[in-house]
């Protein structure tokens, strides 16, 4: 889907691999522009260092987070962002687009870092500030952790309460 924003981070993967030639993407899901993804990908001349699995289990997910330097979640909308709190969740550090739920999820340099919607450059400036900083993933994937794991149905709930709350006092 267009509102995943994965095209950005096509575009922004040329970027890095300049300064990380070793670097390796995989793109997850399935779509009515996945094959529009590939061809970019190989017009690019990048397909030998992106792999598109397609549809992926949860486990399947789970593991990717895991064992991920960084996930991006690129987004042009995103009304809460669940697989970002899963990557979050896995300890995974976290770069995602300033928009929607994300925004409301990640703490900027705290427990992950946002970017501009739409903009491959910040996107792989950001991407470039992680992979460097051994320390800056380390401290983002600990806290995205610790974050994600306050998200239980129970906090949620207070806190829409807490909203309501707030409105019916106005």
């Amino acid at each position: 889907m267009h509102e995943k924003g994965v095209r950005v981070l096509v575009e922004a993967i040329p970027f890095i691999l300049n300064a990380f030639p070793e670097a390796r993407f995989v793109i997850a899901g399935r779509g009515p522009l996945l094959e529009t993804l590939q061809q970019r990908v190989a017009a690019l001349q990048i397909s030998h260092k992106v792999y598109f699995p397609g549809f992926v289990s949860d486990d399947e997910a789970v593991g990717l987070f895991c064992i991920a330097d960084v996930a991006v979640f690129p987004s042009l909308y995103e009304p809460f962002g669940v697989v970002a709190l899963e990557a979050m969740a896995c300890g995974a550090p976290v770069i995602a687009s300033r928009v929607g739920g994300l925004m409301h999820t990640i703490e900027d340099n705290v427990t992950g870092l946002l970017v501009p919607a739409g903009d491959p450059d910040a996107l792989a400036d950001k991407l470039r500030q992680v992979l460097l900083d051994a320390d800056l993933r380390e401290r983002l994937g600990a806290n995205a952790r610790a974050h994600a794991l306050t998200y239980t149905w129970p906090n949620v709930a207070e806190q829409i309460i807490q909203v309501y709350e707030e409105l019916c006092k106005s």
